[in-house]
């Protein structure tokens, strides 16, 4: 049967994203190599936040937020954006990028106990299930086998790289459960304003402009982080999620650990354990169970919020 094009539009855009969110590990670290992981934070919200203005500004899609708007602006924006960028990043610094993103990938297992505590959502079976089976390759990633407890900026790392799938999953179910005014595409550019101020601020206080090394793979990594990971991939994100099946987008999105896991390999020469691999499957069934799992949303905005999903960004 032949294919709507805008299906296999949609399609493309999904296999782009998964791609571009993937690479974004290893060429992340790259980065991190010549800066601050605080610095490296700004620098690329500060061209996602240009990026998205002057697109959507482009397209006259630039429109002010009402007050109604600032709640998911400052959840999302301080969140979803500025304390998941400098976790990850900070995390990455210490951590190699395969297991980070296997790590900030675990964000729908806090999703679901968060969830179920603070909204009475219904836990079913194959979910708890999920949730345990992730939380067990979690437990691998922090066993004396796979990590090592005398480096305390490794273990500082890998605390951090949790903690932002965790910031994250609080970011998730505010958008989940907020009843939204505007088009969440057209808050992009202002959680990204936010996002860009905070991090810019923190940089500011905490690392030296001096101990930056600008070159040729900084800027490179930059570049390619705010254009396409950032100001592209929100956007991508967004689109895919308002036009495939949550659970089809979800699915996709699991690819991109998967896939860091082994560009890390070929990109940086990171080793790939047999504990990684095992906690990595453990996680990736886990999610999977999570997101075929059958339960009807809590909150009737949840089922037309792109926001909400297992789909992550970087």
């Amino acid at each position: 049967m032949k294919k709507d094009p805008s299906t296999r539009a949609i399609y493309l855009l999904l296999l782009s994203n998964v791609v571009i969110w993937t690479l974004a590990w290893p060429i992340s670290k790259l980065g991190l190599a010549f800066m601050g992981p605080l610095w490296y934070s700004a620098g690329r919200f500060i061209i996602g936040c240009l990026t998205a203005f002057i697109v959507l500004g482009a397209a006259g899609a630039i429109k002010l937020p009402t007050r109604k708007d600032l709640p998911l602006i400052f959840g999302i924006g301080l969140l979803q954006m500025t304390l998941f960028m400098l976790f990850i990043n900070t995390g990455l610094s210490y951590v190699g990028a395969g297991r980070s993103a296997i790590l900030a990938y675990s964000t729908p297992l806090w999703v679901t106990p968060l969830a179920a505590i603070f909204f009475r959502e219904k836990v079913t079976l194959i979910k708890l299930l999920g949730v345990l089976l992730g939380l067990s390759g979690i437990v691998i990633l922090f066993s004396p086998t796979s990590l090592d407890w005398n480096d305390g900026n490794v273990v500082f790392g890998n605390i951090l790289l949790v903690l932002s799938a965790f910031v994250w999953a609080i970011a998730i179910l505010q958008s989940r459960f907020s009843q939204w005014h505007s088009d969440p595409l057209k808050l992009v550019p202002w959680q990204l304003l936010l996002a860009t101020i905070l991090t810019t601020a923190v940089a500011l206080y905490q690392e030296p402009l001096s101990s930056i090394q600008w070159n040729a793979t900084l800027l490179s990594s930059l570049l390619y982080n705010g254009l396409l990971a950032t100001a592209f991939g929100y956007w991508a994100s967004i689109t895919v999620f308002r036009n495939l099946p949550a659970v089809t987008s979800s699915l996709c999105y699991l690819g991109v650990p998967v896939l860091g896991l082994i560009f890390s390999a070929i990109i940086l020469g990171e080793d790939i354990s047999a504990s990684v691999v095992t906690a990595m499957l453990l996680i990736v069934g886990g999610l999977v169970c999570v997101a075929i799992s059958k339960n009807r949303p809590a909150a009737p905005q949840a089922a037309n919020n792109p926001e909400y999903s297992n789909g992550k960004s970087q």
